[in-house]
Formats: structure tokens, C-alpha cells, sequence
């Protein structure tokens, strides 16, 4: 049975000591989560594999460089969001300074397929700037049902709240996302 790393000093230390578990169960823990982070920021410019480099960039460098998470700093979440936000910056700046490649448009006529890729790719980023607006809790709750697919009662175990109101919180988030998406609130902050 692999250990318990609730706490975060503990999950540190572990990972400070490039403990094996520790790094599985980081893995498990925010792999969603920085795949959410990095698509939002070049999946429309990049394919899936850039994405999943990208994610596999943090956890190397989690990896390589235990030291530089310090959890008197912040957490870890934050550390690897703001890590995988980083890679992801860059690795949309490089795609971005490569030539692109002029598509002759009876092909792109051809291909409705790919048309339809790019626009439901665009529809995913926005919901991520969507969901992104939202406060927290909220925010947390909607990653965890729809991206991480977790039960409600799991979740409401996990933030130690009634399972009645993670399912009122998901309701009333999806009216505000459904709102924020159709542009009737304001861009800036989903109240």
C-alpha cells in the first residue's frame, strides 16, 4: 500500500527524496488539471502530442528539481499550475515563430473534418477561460466533476462540504458558465 501524502510538508519531503510514490501521486493528482492549464493556453495551435509534452515537461522538471517547490511558498497546485502555464507560454511562443504552411483551399474544402476540429477546439478554450472565471469554490468543483469526471459525493467528501450543496454549487456554475459563454456577463469575472 502506498503512503498517504495528505499533508504537504510530508509530500515534500517525498518528493525532496524522489520517493516514487510521491511522484505517482502527484501524477494522479494534477495530471487533468495541467492538461486543462496547457490546452487552454496552445490547443489551438498545437496537437495533442505538444500538449501531452508539455504536461510531461512539468512532472520532469518536478522530477529533476524537487528543490525549487518550497511549500512555504504556496502550494503545490499552485507550483505546478504556474510551472505548466509557464511551459505552456513557451511552447506557444515557439510554435508561433514557425512558419505556417499555406493550405491550398480546395484541400481545406475537402476536409470539413478538420474545419470542425478547429472549431470545436476554440469551443473547448473558451469554456476553459470560462471555467477559469469562476470563484472558488466553484471552479474546483466544476474541474473535479467535468474534467476529473469525480463523483459529487467524492468531491464533497474531499472539500468537506454537503453533497446538496456540491450539486447546487454545479447548477447554479453551469447557468454562469452557460451565461459567461453566450457573453451576457462580463469578461473579466463570473459573479
Amino acid at each position: 500500500m502506498r503512503p498517504l501524502y495528505d499533508d504537504e510538508q510530508l509530500l515534500e519531503a517525498a518528493l525532496k527524496t524522489r520517493e516514487h510514490g510521491a511522484f505517482e501521486h502527484v501524477m494522479e493528482q494534477y495530471s487533468r488539471l495541467l492538461w486543462v492549464i496547457v490546452a487552454g493556453i496552445i490547443g489551438t495551435v498545437a496537437p495533442r502530442q505538444d500538449i501531452e509534452d508539455c504536461v510531461a515537461d512539468v512532472f520532469f522538471q518536478l522530477w529533476s528539481q524537487p528543490e525549487h517547490f518550497n511549500s512555504s511558498r504556496g502550494n503545490l497546485k499552485s507550483y505546478l499550475s504556474l510551472l505548466a502555464r509557464h511551459k505552456a507560454i513557451d511552447r506557444y511562443r515557439k510554435l508561433s515563430r514557425q512558419p505556417t504552411m499555406n493550405w491550398d483551399e480546395s484541400i481545406l474544402a475537402e476536409d470539413i473534418d478538420f474545419l470542425a476540429q478547429i472549431e470545436q477546439q476554440d469551443n473547448r478554450t473558451e469554456l476553459y477561460n470560462a471555467v477559469a472565471h469562476l470563484k472558488e469554490p466553484d471552479r474546483e468543483i466544476i474541474i473535479r466533476r467535468f474534467f476529473y469526471e469525480e463523483k459529487p459525493a467524492d468531491t464533497a467528501r474531499r472539500l468537506g462540504l454537503p453533497l446538496r450543496e456540491i450539486g447546487n454549487r454545479i447548477y447554479r456554475s453551469k447557468l454562469k458558465l452557460k451565461q459567461f459563454l453566450l457573453g451576457t456577463e462580463q469578461k473579466h469575472e463570473v459573479k
